[in-house]
């Protein structure tokens, strides 16, 4: 699903300060569902550095437990040394974090 961004400018056209309000729309993703959106880079910073306080910033208080859980999981197999099984539990964390992240939305984030 896209979100519509609207850029709003005006200019100045007489003397007698009358404006000419432009409206531009123009189609971005949220820029959270991408792989190297601000999000996921946050989780792949926190498993690379076994550490859940480099994520939790970016989701809300009722998910951080949800965020540690799956996180706790999400090491274990990471530290596994399987190159696919770490593929694996670093995309799995990744969904896990934006799908939480994207709940919070509007939300009150306490950083």
């Amino acid at each position: 699903m896209k979100q519509l961004f609207f850029q709003f400018s005006y200019q100045r056209y007489d003397s007698k300060f009358h404006y000419v309000l432009i409206l531009q729309a123009n189609y971005l993703p949220p820029h959270c569902d991408t792989l190297d959106g601000p999000v996921v880079l946050a989780a792949k910073k926190a498993l690379e550095r076994h550490n859940v306080n480099l994520i939790l910033a970016w989701v809300h208080i009722e998910g951080e437990r949800e965020v540690k859980e799956a996180f706790e999981k999400a090491i274990k197999v990471y530290n596994d040394g399987n190159k696919d099984a770490k593929e694996l539990a670093e995309y799995w964390f990744f969904e896990t974090v934006v799908r939480i992240h994207r709940e919070g939305e509007g939300r009150l984030l306490l950083v």
